[in-house]
């Protein structure tokens, strides 16, 4: 029966009248309550993905099992289809599979990729994998596995393990904590890579805490789950309400017309219905037929998913797919710019039926510009932040509070969940939001670092009867009596330390320290290597004669010019927009020069041909869509001019229809050509040296095979050796400067050499300034070694002043500067004042040693205490 369900599945579901029922079992039954859902697993995702892996002999339970899982990964956090090219090629070639064209494009198409997190895998197979060899029952082998957390006979740990350990990471565990087993390991299934980031450093911080105080009585976390108010919970139950009535009003209309039931088809219809039938982009009517055709229309992520990539509703719009193509992660406020649509576009959301939260969410300049520059955190990291509560809750009960018994009956609870809307009342009413830093608006300042110290204390003093009585605040808040009641009852309450402190006496004085740098917050960032400032994407490069000097060899660059309705689309400033005729005719010409007259005269004059044919029909498309414009002015107003309007709309959609044929006729052209043997070769896109032979910028060569010199400093020689013994390899760009040297002199202090290749530093002399080059010994090493991200301490000798910055990768050796590129600690922003006396912030600053000020790296913990690295 399993095997029928993962390997031929009959049904997107599986539901208690199907499960054994499909599988040929008709005489066993699944007894499920009336009022219980029916549905027993989704396993859409799954099915579609299998139609296509079945198709390339890809053994996706086995053999090719993490291929799977990543490749259903870059489906579900990409819905754009260039975006999950981009991204699945890169999987293809991580697992060196041999995958054509066809492939990527209708993996890139599938939809309905949403619920792929229950059908995973790894975690079925390890299900399965005891139910067979040890005859355990299904709830058996989930509480073997860990999975509820259950473990009887486990000890409570006092040190955290990695929540995903390697080999190395076992036998650490194996040596240095005496009552380890491997069956007591966590299992978690597939989780993000964000929620992965916070884990491991939560990790750290509870090992370090429970190194310097001992075992942890009680863990408060704070979650995204807000407390509602009558008022709020009716809006809620109202909105789901109404959002039912939409689906069900989208259901009854794939029924009439006769059309599959699926998530995507009713998000398709909702969003029609609401646009009134139009698309937002263009303004152009989204027909019936056009609806459903995916080679017509698409539902776009307003705000790309590359910026917030939660599937969320009031990002979706339904647009025509030709007036999206050129989008991709552009700013949708500047690609509306760039083609004369953004008042247009807001004007249209305007006269729709949607609700005014989506509407602000379209067409609010600062709403928009502020998700871009990802400061809207609710919308980017909610999702994110649930789902990293619930595995810390499961992570930290696993290992800290194991359970006694099977159900945890009668056992103290050690974790408790405080919600973000508890917290901001209780900083409000104890009084604590005043000590809160505050911005020019009179709201948190959230350039400050120590905001979070502030908050963590809240979240730390939120006992179980501060939670209940701000419950009652809530539930009786009608009552004015009973709310100024509770309210003074937790004013009065506001918590005191064992030596009588007040807590914000004592949060006054933490902000003081903070504020004047006696204390400093723990700036716990990854440390970024220079193998991170490389450019993405292997650049094609090719040998070829200096113009300059035609006895020296260089590399040069080839790209890949696609050919098809693109060359009708040029890019200005970044934005996309129409070629002139001309300016195509132009284009194909550039294309043509560089071609080989003799070898390739048959793509020379198909490309000729096909470049006529799109510039053809596009004459044509216009034609009819002027005709439209003209047709349309003749309609008048009002439902009495109905029988006068009837053959005007009748001629408008017999134009549209026409005009649809030709862009359908349009898409379909293809370049091609007839060969020797009678076959028709399609040319889709040509690989050509740029129209301006020079140098190629790229820095450095890259072998990825290799365990040793991995990295080397790109060169004709390499590149043609790499060519000859057919060593894989990637070249590519270096972006930023990641790590600094800094030397010691005699008389200068301390020289700041710019490092761009630390990994190949034999090959490429670190950047001095050159008046320091005679002052140090030649070939020396550096006496220290900064990356970006590191700490720095500053000295100043004379002054006796000591201060701590964030190295922020770069430096400045250029005239007579010697100076590295710092940010601040507590705060975000420096604070200058310029020659007009007007107080500046900048994110950066420049600190410069000298034989006056010392640089040294130190680190800090999380509980700010100093040490020199």
């Amino acid at each position: 029966m399993i095997n029928f369900w993962i390997n031929t599945p009959s049904s997107n579901e599986i539901n208690g009248n199907n499960i054994f029922k499909s599988v040929g079992m008709k005489n066993i039954k699944l007894s499920i309550p009336e009022k219980s859902s029916q549905i027993v697993l989704n396993i859409q995702a799954h099915r579609n993905i299998l139609d296509v892996l079945s198709q390339y002999n890809i053994n996706f339970r086995d053999v090719d099992n993490s291929f799977y899982n990543e490749l259903l990964l870059q489906l579900y956090y990409f819905k754009n289809r260039s975006s999950r090219i981009e991204h699945i090629i890169k999987v293809i070639e991580k697992y060196g599979l041999n995958l054509d064209d066809k492939f990527l494009d209708e993996v890139a198409s599938l939809d309905g990729m949403d619920g792929f997190g229950s059908f995973s895998l790894k975690f079925i197979n390890e299900v399965l994998e005891i139910i067979k060899t040890e005859n355990k029952l299904y709830h058996e082998a989930l509480e073997k596995l860990g999975y509820f957390s259950k473990y009887l006979d486990m000890p409570s740990y006092d040190y955290l393990p990695p929540l995903e350990p390697t080999t190395a990471d076992i036998q650490w565990l194996q040596e240095n904590i005496p009552y380890f087993e491997t069956k007591h390991l966590f299992y978690q299934p597939m989780i993000s890579p964000k929620v992965k980031r916070v884990l491991s450093i939560l990790r750290k911080l509870i090992n370090d805490i429970i190194k310097q105080y001992g075992k942890i009585d009680e863990i408060r976390i704070e979650t995204a789950k807000e407390l509602n108010t009558k008022k709020e919970k009716e809006n809620i139950d109202k909105n789901q309400s109404k959002d039912k009535k939409k689906n069900d009003e989208a259901i009854k209309f794939l029924k009439n017309q006769n059309i599959k039931e699926s998530l995507n088809n009713i998000e398709r219809v909702k969003l029609w219905k609401e646009q009134g039938g139009f698309c937002l982009y263009s303004g152009r009517e989204i027909t019936k037929d056009e609806l459903f055709d995916e080679n017509e229309t698409e539902i776009e992520h307003f705000i790309p998913r590359s910026v917030i990539w939660i599937n969320s509703y009031k990002n979706k719009i339904l647009v025509k797919k030709k007036y999206n193509q050129n989008k991709g992660s552009l700013h949708p406020i500047q690609y509306l710019n760039s083609i004369g649509q953004w008042e247009d576009f807001c004007g249209r959301v305007t006269q729709t039926f949607m609700d005014f939260k989506k509407k602000d969410w379209l067409t609010k300049e600062d709403i928009i510009n502020s998700v871009m520059k990802k400061e809207h955190w609710s919308d980017s990291f909610l999702n994110d932040t649930r789902t990293a509560t619930r595995t810390i809750q499961k992570y930290l009960n696993h290992y800290l509070y194991p359970k006694e018994n099977l159900y945890g009956k009668d056992e103290k609870r050690s974790i408790f969940s405080v919600s973000g809307k508890a917290i901001s009342e209780l900083k409000y009413i104890w009084g604590i939001s005043d000590v809160m830093p505050k911005n020019e608006d009179g709201k948190k300042d959230r350039d400050t670092n120590y905001h979070h110290t502030l908050d963590a204390f809240t979240v730390a003093l939120c006992s179980s009867g501060a939670i209940n009585t701000l419950h009652n605040y809530f539930i009786k808040k009608e009552n004015k009596f009973k709310t100024k009641v509770l309210k003074e009852k937790l004013t009065l309450n506001t918590p005191v330390s064992k030596d009588g402190v007040n807590v914000i006496e004592h949060l006054k004085n933490l902000v003081e320290k903070y504020e004047t740098n006696k204390l400093y917050v723990c700036p716990y960032n990854k440390r970024k290597t220079n193998m991170k400032g490389f450019k993405d994407g292997n650049l094609k490069l090719y040998v070829t004669k200096d113009l300059k000097d035609e006895t020296k060899e260089i590399l040069a660059e080839i790209e890949k010019v696609a050919i098809d309705t693109s060359i009708l689309i040029k890019s200005v400033g970044g934005f996309p927009k129409p070629r002139t005729d001309e300016e195509v005719r132009k284009e194909i010409q550039s294309i043509q020069e560089r071609l080989d007259n003799q070898k390739q005269k048959n793509i020379i004059s198909a490309i000729e041909i096909y470049a006529k044919g799109l510039l053809d029909i596009r004459s044509q498309v216009v034609t009819v869509e002027d005709e439209i414009k003209e047709v349309k002015i003749t309609l008048k107003n009002g439902d009495k001019n109905k029988e006068y309007n009837a053959p005007i709309n009748e001629k408008i959609k017999e134009l549209t229809e026409q005009k649809n044929q030709l862009s359908k006729s349009m898409e379909k052209l293809r370049c091609s050509f007839d060969t020797k043997n009678g076959k028709k070769q399609i040319v889709r896109s040509l690989k050509l040296y740029k129209p301006k032979r020079e140098q190629t910028k790229a820095d450095v060569i890259i072998f990825p095979n290799r365990q040793e010199n991995k990295i080397e400093r790109l060169s004709v020689p390499n590149f043609k050796k790499a060519l000859e013994e057919k060593e894989p390899f990637v070249t590519k760009m270096n972006e930023t400067t990641l790590n600094v040297e800094l030397f010691n002199t005699e008389k200068r202090g301390q020289a700041v050499g710019l490092n761009y290749f630390s990994s190949i530093k034999n090959d490429i002399s670190t950047k001095i300034n050159n008046r320091y080059n005679d002052e140090i010994v030649k070939n020396s090493k550096s006496d220290l070694v900064l990356y970006k991200s590191d700490i720095i301490k500053a000295i100043n000798i004379k002054e006796g002043i000591e201060e701590y910055y964030i190295f922020n990768g770069g430096g400045d050796v250029t005239g007579t500067n010697n100076k590295l590129v710092v940010k601040n600690i507590n705060n975000n922003l420096f604070q200058k004042v310029d020659k007009k006396g007007e107080i500046k912030y900048t994110k950066e600053d420049k600190v410069s040693p000298s034989n006056k000020i010392i640089i040294s790296k130190v680190d800090i913990d999380f509980f700010g205490n100093i040490k020199e690295v």
